[in-house]
């Protein structure tokens, strides 16, 4: 299952964009007037997200779910009978265990979460990527508070097994 962000939607449905983009988000609140003091005032028309799309090499095939908030997920698993969920993926302590969709939202409806630990990284900055220190504190987080975590290796194992 995909579940990605409302900027793909949006951006998806608007189509290939030339140019500026204007009034993609304006600031709502208090987080979104620090992001354009912190970045400039225009910065969520002028960036990468006013263009942000998925990459190829994860573009769902025919019949793969595709969803962008946590009860479009919920209803897509409800409806296939699915109670476990396994979690990979690109930013780990933030994305994987907080985006819609991610652990902490889908653990409030009481899936069995676990998380492939060598398919995943944290959001590493220069100082902290030799040790992964992101991405071993987002593991250990998963393990104290939603389940298990294993290998890949492990997983396609045990999928294998009768």
């Amino acid at each position: 299952c995909h579940v990605e962000s409302e900027t793909i939607r949006v951006n998806r449905s608007r189509g290939p964009v030339e140019g500026p983009v204007d009034g993609l988000m304006e600031p709502r609140g208090w987080r979104e007037r620090m992001a354009w003091r912190h970045h400039g005032r225009d910065y969520p028309n002028r960036s990468p997200l006013a263009r942000m799309d998925r990459a190829k090499v994860v573009e769902p095939v025919e019949g793969e779910p595709f969803v962008c908030t946590t009860e479009e997920l919920h209803e897509v698993l409800q409806k296939g009978g699915i109670r476990n969920l396994v979690y990979s993926g690109f930013a780990t302590d933030m994305c994987v265990l907080r985006a819609p969709g991610g652990v902490e939202p889908m653990a409030g409806h009481d899936y069995r979460i676990f998380l492939l630990r060598d398919a995943t990284v944290g959001v590493e900055c220069p100082d902290t990527f030799d040790e992964r220190l992101a991405t071993r504190w987002a593991i250990r987080y998963f393990e104290t508070h939603f389940g298990d975590t294993f290998t890949t290796r492990d997983f396609i194992e045990a999928c294998s097994s009768p």
